[in-house]
């Protein structure tokens, strides 16, 4: 697992910080603050979101997202589908609904299944399971329909666990968070108690709302992977993580509930590190999609975070800077933001070594309100902007009242080509702009990065 996620943020970081040859030229700051009016109006705003297409947008390139459907009307019963081979000699403790299974948990062995058929679970903190390296622990539904937990405050919460792996499992209608992984440190230990764990291929369905509702909860623990996770419904964060350390959020689908706003996709708060989130997708009516450190002067950095190849639909920001170091945003799409592309909170206290490189920007005229605002006096030096792509039929002319990108322009700023994209997907289908957004192919492994001049 560490593997994995270690040779991600390699690859990753590699491409990001490179710098070219020539000089990079400073971009027009865009006039702080957000009062003035977009082209067109509020009035034209609002008609643009009644106007968009219905749509969920999946991940660009991950299947299988979400615990497995139930299967049609009519067909016989059947087992669930698996994620890789069972352990040799791995024994499976069966647990029927509406059974606790804390007590467990001394009998487990390293490379054992806790297998649970379809219907209602209670919730449980689970304390000290773990597996190993080669042998992880596997919590997972024994039926083709997944079994459901029926949530609390917390669905399942993981405390000083390591190497568990939860997949195929329905998380409903928690008040705090669905997946809890972490908590604290055990006594005398320097590191995260909770670290190695998997959460892939689950839902977690929300039709209720509560105040600081998220998905899952990521707090002081290490090495956590969330793959092909569907989130259906949340008020405060898909996904927040506190104080993570080599996080991998991977093929997230992201569909908020039309009852409520949900505040933000992923929240990555202060303390955080070598965070990537990639093949996601942030449909319709995410506030802040990406949320990177703590605003406030005392707060401590996010450091060392990847967002790339995802999708940005109909929400109000894509990403916003507060006390981050060392940020990349590359190959993404963003389509019909209303505030902001990216922004810099306005109690950002460091915002040093952004980059933004190889994205796709489309918006209808009168609906963005600004492109990139930022608090008066701000440098431009901390965001360096690389190549993108940026199209509406409202462009040059509200440039003028929107702000121009904040940040430092050493790439390319492409304004004169429509994408054209295929409103299901959002792929651009115009020849020339397929090099920018999510469906950009990845650098091949083996690129050399080039000495930074």
């Amino acid at each position: 697992m560490n593997a994995t996620i270690t040779a991600l943020l390699a690859t990753s970081f590699a491409l990001a910080y490179v710098q070219g040859c020539a000089a990079p030229r400073p971009v027009a700051a865009a006039t702080s603050g957000a009062t003035a009016e977009p082209v067109g109006g509020s009035a034209s705003a609002q008609q643009s979101e009644r106007s968009a297409p219905d749509r969920t947008v999946e991940s660009p390139f991950v299947k299988d997202v979400g615990a497995e459907p139930e299967p049609p009307p009519g067909t016989s019963p059947s087992a669930a589908r698996r994620f890789g081979a069972k352990a040799p000699g791995a024994r499976e403790f069966l647990v029927q609904p509406g059974q606790v299974w804390q007590h467990l948990v001394e009998d487990i062995r390293p490379g054992d299944e806790i297998v649970f058929p379809a219907g209602f679970h209670p919730p449980q903190t689970i304390v000290g399971l773990r597996g190993t390296r080669e042998r992880p622990i596997v919590l997972r539904s024994r039926d083709r329909i997944a079994a459901a937990v029926g949530c609390g405050e917390v669905g399942w919460a993981f405390e000083g666990c390591s190497h568990v792996i939860v997949e195929n499992i329905l998380f409903i209608n928690p008040s705090g968070a669905a997946i809890a992984v972490g908590g604290g440190r055990a006594p005398g230990d320097a590191g995260p108690a909770t670290s190695d764990v998997t959460i892939r291929q689950c839902t977690i369905r929300v039709s209720r709302t509560e105040p600081g509702q998220d998905a899952i909860r990521i707090r002081s623990a290490s090495d956590v992977i969330i793959d092909g996770v569907r989130v259906e419904g949340w008020t405060d964060s898909a996904v927040r993580i506190q104080d993570g350390r080599r996080v991998l959020v991977r093929g997230l689908v992201a569909i908020p509930n039309d009852a409520a706003p949900s505040s933000s996709g992923v929240r990555i708060e202060g303390g955080s590190s070598q965070v990537v989130i990639t093949n996601a997708a942030f449909n319709r009516g995410t506030g802040t999609c990406i949320a990177v450190g703590t605003p406030g002067a005392g707060a401590p950095a996010a450091e060392d975070v990847t967002v790339e190849r995802s999708i940005f639909d109909t929400c109000a920001t894509a990403l916003s800077i507060a006390n981050a170091r060392r940020v990349l945003f590359n190959r993404c799409t963003v389509v019909e933001p209303s505030e902001a592309v990216w922004a810099v909170d306005p109690a950002a206290a460091t915002v040093e070594a952004v980059r933004i490189e190889n994205t796709l920007v489309e918006w209808s005229p009168g609906r963005l309100r600004r492109f990139s605002p930022h608090p008066a006096g701000s440098s431009p030096a901390g965001i360096t902007i690389g190549d993108i792509l940026v199209h509406s039929a409202e462009l040059p002319t509200a440039w003028e009242v929107i702000g121009r990108p904040f940040g430092v322009q050493a790439g390319s700023l492409t304004e004169d080509v429509d994408p054209k994209l295929d409103r299901a997907s959002l792929r651009p289908t115009a020849p020339q702009a397929q090099r920018f957004g999510a469906y950009v192919p990845p650098a091949p492994l083996n690129r050399a990065a080039p000495a930074a001049p």
